[in-house]
């Protein structure tokens, strides 16, 4: 969230003639002869990088997406039309009414030369069926790019801390833990943000660098923004069933922060980057979004900025090779353990061979004494038959 305010900011900053801001709900404003048509969207495809240039479609989801006319296309489409002509031109068009909810199509969007290139794109990510992609009215549109908002700053930051896929955090409680969290600073931020917008609410007045009064202060005396039903999507718990919904049909996916993280390289000579390098990952449209609408609404999030920081100091730790360090200790008490226990394993064998040796010596031992024993109990009996027979001759003289 926020690049296309950071785009108008940076390439289209005096450009006041067409639509003008787009924020996280809704257009306001004029802005825009110079700049392009833009098309948001937001998809729940799955697909990872195998090499470069080669990508893996690993899950079937859908495409949302919005369109943010120029100046010259709404100056086109305010241009009457012939009485035969089939497309609407004004009336409910919502490219006209950026905060209407009529569901958009074709017919608001008659072919010309300026419209051609928008027309052809959009014509084309309709008539794809693999991509099931859908044309959503803006006020929609924002609000599924902000559930897919919520989503991504509870999931993506834990799968990359972790490393581990969406599947994993399946079924555990301390992940619904940090994901109800989430969503419960997400919705109060997006509540204040939606009352501001529709004129319900106005914002705690930001103390001026002179004061010394903390911003905390000033948003205590502030009637908070009123909180959403809890059947309005962007309810805490609308995101969390929404973001545990998501987490089940994504199981075997890898969420794209994990994919960077996977994909950065640590440093390994001075002209590569330095660890506080900007970061390759998408935190700063995430959590950053979050959090920069919390602090101007006087809303703390301190999960979420708790799980941005810990994705940019997993990707520092990467970038300054500590991580590789871990890796390569693990990796070597497992070579000495299986060293030991393969040392372990050869005196055992070792021990089992000596004692069997031992053994059978003692076999050979007590069997040498028992055939010393046979040998002498017969010499024995040698010696006592020979005395006999002695007796014998000497008593058959005597009698003679």
């Amino acid at each position: 969230m926020g690049t296309l305010e950071r785009i108008l900011e940076k390439y289209w900053p005096e450009d006041n003639t067409g639509f003008a801001r787009v924020d996280a709900y809704g257009i306001q404003g004029r802005q825009g002869a110079g700049r392009p048509s833009f098309i948001c969207a937001t998809t729940s495809h799955g697909l990872w990088r195998k090499s470069d240039g080669h990508f893996v479609h690993a899950g079937r989801g859908t495409i949302q997406f919005g369109v943010v006319p120029n100046a010259s296309v709404i100056r086109q489409l305010t241009i009457d039309p012939s009485p035969d002509s089939p497309y609407e031109i004004d009336g409910n068009n919502p490219l006209l009414h950026p905060l209407s909810l009529t569901t958009p199509s074709l017919s608001h969007l008659p072919p010309s030369p300026i419209t051609v290139s928008l027309r052809t794109t959009i014509s084309a990510l309709l008539s794809a069926p693999s991509l099931r992609a859908e044309w959503l009215p803006l006020p929609t549109f924002q609000i599924a790019q902000l559930q897919k908002l919520a989503v991504n700053t509870s999931v993506n930051a834990l799968t990359a801390v972790l490393g581990v896929n969406n599947g994993a955090l399946v079924g555990s409680p301390k992940a619904r833990e940090i994901i109800e969290s989430v969503a419960k600073e997400c919705s109060e931020v997006f509540s204040a943000h939606l009352a501001r917008e529709e004129g319900r609410w106005e914002p705690p007045p930001i103390p001026a660098p002179e004061s010394y009064e903390p911003s905390s202060a000033v948003s205590r005396r502030h009637p908070p923004p009123p909180p959403l039903p809890a059947s309005h999507p962007l309810s805490p718990s609308s995101l969390t069933s929404h973001t545990l919904l998501i987490l089940f049909k994504t199981s075997s996916n890898t969420s794209s922060t994990l994919a960077d993280l996977l994909a950065t390289s640590p440093i390994l000579s001075p002209h590569n980057p330095s660890p506080t390098d900007p970061t390759r990952t998408e935190i700063d449209y995430m959590h950053g979004y979050v959090e920069a609408l919390g602090r101007r609404y006087s809303i703390p999030t301190p999960v979420t900025s708790l799980l941005g920081g810990m994705v940019l100091l997993k990707e520092e730790m990467i970038r300054s090779g500590a991580t590789d360090k871990i890796v390569e200790l693990a990796v070597r008490r497992k070579e000495t353990q299986g060293k030991k226990e393969e040392q372990s394993i050869w005196t055992r064998r070792e021990g089992a061979e000596e004692g069997e040796g031992k053994e059978r010596e003692h076999k050979f031992d007590r069997g040498k004494r028992l055939l010393k024993a046979q040998g002498d109990w017969r010499k024995r009996d040698m010696r006592m038959e020979a005395a006999r027979q002695k007796r014998e001759r000497e008593s058959l003289r005597a009698q003679q």
